[in-house]
């Protein structure tokens, strides 16, 4: 509103006068302005990096400052942006009085939003996520749900133009409207981490994005045709892999979400093509958490059992029910993880699934003398052999002896780190597993594949003896 603060008179008449009139923040303030006043302009205006700057500069977070101010055309540190701004509190003082902490969490809300809205409509991103990111993860005053519901809308809003033809057609375009998807749903995870909310978070997440989440095809009609749309796999493979990355918890949370059109589970929501890509998404270096979780082990577990009874049947020359072979990429990534999950180094694991067996990795490089065989050393050749390659994996305790045995028998190139791996199962070790090892099913299997050294193997002693000489006469 307005005041009038002065009245002029020109002459004897009614009408010869006039009045000034100034806004009543400018009488009641004097030379300053109020803060909230001056945040409220700067969004309106479009402004987000200075009202974030001023928001964080009174809260004090010079890193999330420095991060902001990376951008070329903001080289400055907020410097001089507070003079004339009148601050309701002095949040300087410690934080016990009611009016400071909510100022805090008033600012911290201001920051945040104008970080989230920066991110989502400035040409230069980058900066405002990476800040916004950190301050997620220190600021202990901004409001969880509030935050949440903003970067819900971003994500939303990201993914609705990813949509657009126009933005489909210009690779950079589209290049930007996917990070400002990965950005937001990676502060996103920030929030559900730092606030312990990972179970609320991604059910918000399955609410707007259920198609970015599986990778879905979805079906729009446009002037009487059907167009089948969906995100790329690409998109929704790093989606799931920042989850997974997030927390160890977050792999159960995520299949514990349901499917609303289709009253699924999450895993059971996915189309067979996604299920093969997201069961071996690798988190860091060292672990693929998805075959950690039982539901997606299971699944595993059957879908190798229908493989080796397809490839059964297909050579007896038998009649099959509709399926199909899975592809042996798959197969050697689901090696290559189910070792890397044990404790076996990613260039160990690579060099045994590619090389004549254990023996090489230990002996020597191929061509050597020194290299023997599995069978050799099964007869008892050499008996330092199996602690050397036990001594491969990191923690025993953390092999999942039915998953790689299921995942090697696919695979005849594999053969000498199976028998390996089954005679290791057959005796006892040191540290329970965190699956137990279900001997009967395991044997099932290898009868499936018609692999009796397997079984001999897995069933070791007089019993194994017997089968394993068995299966010498019946290949010669």
């Amino acid at each position: 509103g307005q005041v009038i603060s002065a009245n002029v008179r020109f002459g004897p008449g009614i009408r010869d006068s006039m009045s000034l009139a100034l806004r009543r923040s400018v009488v009641e303030s004097g030379t300053v302005s109020a803060l909230y006043d001056v945040l409220s302009w700067l969004c309106h205006s479009g402004d987000y990096f200075t009202g974030a700057t001023i928001a964080l500069r009174l809260l004090h977070d010079d890193e999330a400052v420095r991060d902001l101010s990376r951008r070329e055309d903001k080289m400055h540190d907020g410097d001089g942006l507070l003079d004339g701004i009148l601050v309701p509190l002095d949040v300087t003082i410690t934080h016990t009085d009611a009016e400071r902490v909510q100022l805090q969490a008033s600012l911290a809300d201001v920051a945040a939003g104008c970080m989230i809205r920066g991110g989502e409509y400035q040409a230069d991103t980058v900066s405002f996520f990476s800040a916004l990111e950190g301050f997620l993860r220190r600021n202990k005053y901004y409001d969880a749900s509030r935050a949440c519901v903003m970067l819900a809308a971003a994500t939303s809003d990201a993914c609705l133009a990813l949509r657009d033809s126009k933005v489909a057609a210009a690779p950079a375009e589209n290049r930007r409207v996917t990070d400002n998807i990965l950005n937001s749903v990676r502060c996103f995870l920030c929030v559900a981490v730092a606030r312990d909310c990972m179970p609320t978070a991604l059910s918000l997440l399955n609410e707007i994005i259920p198609d970015e989440l599986r990778g879905r095809e979805r079906k729009e009609s446009n002037n009487e045709n059907i167009l089948v749309l969906g995100p790329p796999l690409a998109l929704s493979k790093e989606i799931v892999t920042m989850i997974l990355a997030s927390s160890p918890l977050a792999g159960g949370c995520l299949l514990n979400l349901k499917d609303e059109d289709a009253s699924t589970r999450y895993w059971q929501s996915l189309d067979h093509e996604t299920q093969l890509a997201f069961s071996c998404i690798s988190v860091g270096s060292n672990t693929f958490s998805l075959l950690r979780e039982v539901e997606v082990r299971t699944w595993v577990l059957q879908k190798i059992s229908d493989h080796l009874d397809l490839l059964h049947a297909r050579n007896d020359g038998k009649r099959t029910r509709d399926g199909e072979e899975l592809p042996r990429e798959w197969i050697m990534a689901l090696c290559e993880a189910s070792l890397i999950n044990a404790g076996c180094r990613h260039e160990e694991s690579s060099f045994l699934l590619k090389s004549r067996g254990p023996a090489s990795l230990v002996d020597g490089a191929a061509g050597s003398d020194t290299i023997r065989g599995y069978d050799s050393i099964y007869s008892g050749e050499n008996n330092g052999y199996k602690v050397d390659f036990l001594s491969l994996f990191s923690d025993p305790g953390r092999i999942d002896f039915n998953l790689l045995i299921s995942a090697l028998l696919c695979e005849a190139s594999t053969r000498p780190v199976l028998l390996a791996v089954c005679d290791l199962a057959g005796r006892q070790v040191c540290k329970e597993p965190e699956f137990a090892f279900d001997a009967a099913a395991a044997i099932k299997l290898c009868a499936q594949a018609e692999n009796s050294a397997a079984a001999a193997a897995l069933l070791g002693g007089r019993e194994g003896f017997v089968l394993r000489c068995a299966d010498i006469l019946i290949e010669f």
